[in-house]
């Protein structure tokens, strides 16, 4: 064991000097005295054998490589040795890459035939066609990258992003087949006695898209007393949904006054028993008349109820072009006296709404995205 130790000790210099003074320490060890014990035939006991073993092993590795030179020893004891690193030799073949930028053949006296030259892919084609992006950039971007470019009324509220629908929902009073952003009507724009006791009274959330025909509403509205007692012209005394558009803002986009371009239609959701839900034609005002191609739909919920508009674009003034910025606000009115015809309160998405100033308005952003 004192051999053993001695051999695998941590620090060089306290190690055997060659594998000769090693083999001198074992066969001395061996011929030391031993306690006396009876003479048995049985085998030595395990702990000896595992010894023997031990150092039979030990005596063989060691000598292996004194043969071998002694590079390897310091690291089999614990230290590292210095090696030379050698220069790897290059791949035999060159790696390629999806990024790599094709090369041009240099010009020559003589141009190259068509068949000399193959054709190389390039980053950009031959003709004006835009470049399709390599990667379909997320929602956020798009939206953020139309905003750098359009000019549309800063500080009127959230901009409305309105995405083409492969699919029109079913005009039933049921949001589940809605998805995507959810706009919120919040901003209290007419409360002159101050009526409104908070979200509770009054709020709401809504979903917009649109296809070629329509403009698509899906409206949650939380409201604590459901009155409406009016219809046709006058439903805005009670409670209703009212929506204002400025289908061409880019041509009056300073005009404080309506004009043709400018849209305004109302939404009602009935009274849940004898009246049922209707829409009316404010604005163009030569076409001001019961909605009748409005499709709508709403239904009752513990806190208020849900609505579902389809708006044909003719009945707004037009559909706006893809991807400009238009005027738009969506606004609910409410009342809360049962069985009397009034507005009491107005919450918009526009904070400084005004009836009949398009410059108050906020913005809607009609996306292709394809």
């Amino acid at each position: 064991e004192r051999v053993l130790e001695r051999a695998l000790a941590k620090e060089p210099v306290k190690r055997y000097r060659s594998c000769g003074e090693f083999v001198s320490a074992l066969e001395k060890a061996a011929l030391l005295p031993r306690p006396a014990r009876p003479v048995t035939s049985a085998p030595p006991p395990k702990r000896t054998r595992l010894w023997l073993g031990v150092a039979g092993i030990l005596l063989v590795v060691l000598c292996a490589v004194a043969l071998g030179g002694i590079l390897a020893l310091p690291t089999l004891f614990g230290e590292t040795p210095t090696v030379q690193p050698t220069t790897p030799s290059p791949p035999t073949t060159e790696p390629t890459s999806t990024h790599t930028a094709p090369s041009h053949p240099t010009p020559t006296a003589t141009p190259p035939t068509p068949t000399a030259v193959p054709t190389i892919p390039t980053a950009m084609p031959p003709t004006d066609t835009p470049v399709p992006a390599t990667e379909t950039p997320s929602f956020a971007d798009r939206e953020e990258a139309l905003l750098k470019t359009l000019r549309h009324r800063e500080g009127n509220g959230d901009v409305i992003f309105a995405y083409q629908l492969q699919t029109p929902p079913m005009i039933d009073g049921r949001l589940d087949e809605w998805t995507g952003y959810v706009y919120e009507i919040a901003h209290e724009v007419h409360d002159p006695e101050g009526n409104r006791s908070g979200q509770s009274d009054l709020y709401g959330l809504f979903y917009t898209g649109w296809d070629v025909d329509n403009l698509y509403l899906g409206i949650e509205v939380t409201d604590d007393v459901h009155v409406q007692v009016r219809s046709g012209t006058l439903l805005y005394e009670g409670d209703d949904v009212e929506i204002q558009i400025d289908a061409d803002l880019s041509s009056d986009f300073h005009d404080s006054s309506l004009s043709s371009d400018d849209g305004q239609v109302g939404l009602s959701a009935g009274d849940f028993g004898s009246r049922g839900p209707e829409a009316y034609i404010w604005l163009p005002a030569n076409r001001e008349q019961p909605g009748t191609m409005i499709a709508v739909a709403a239904r009752e919920t513990g806190s208020g109820y849900t609505l579902e508009a389809a708006i044909p674009w003719w009945t707004l003034g037009g559909r706006p072009p893809v991807e400009t910025a238009a005027g738009f606000c969506l606004s609910l009115g409410d009342n809360d006296l049962p069985g009397t015809a009034k507005q009491q309160t107005m919450i918009s998405t526009a904070p400084a709404r005004k009836w009949g100033d398009p410059t108050t308005w906020g913005t809607l952003i009609l996306v292709d995205w394809r």
